[in-house]
């Protein structure tokens, strides 16, 4: 699910799930200041996420640096 938070608006925020597992992690892209931030609430974190993280770790990075 792709939105954008309200308090700002030129950015774009994802919520990720995998299937029917548990967790959700949430990726912000704060364009202005390309920068991104990836978040898990404590009551949803899931045994995907670290693996998760780490292979958009890459592209994330390069996505950022073109």
């Amino acid at each position: 699910m792709k939105t954008s938070l309200r308090m700002y608006q030129d950015n774009a925020h994802w919520h990720f799930k995998k299937g029917k597992e548990w967790g959700t992690l949430e990726i912000t892209l704060q364009r202005v200041e390309r920068k991104v931030e990836i978040s898990v609430h404590e009551n949803r974190d899931g045994p995907w996420i670290p693996a998760a993280i780490k292979a958009l770790k890459p592209a994330i990075e390069k996505s950022l640096l073109a």
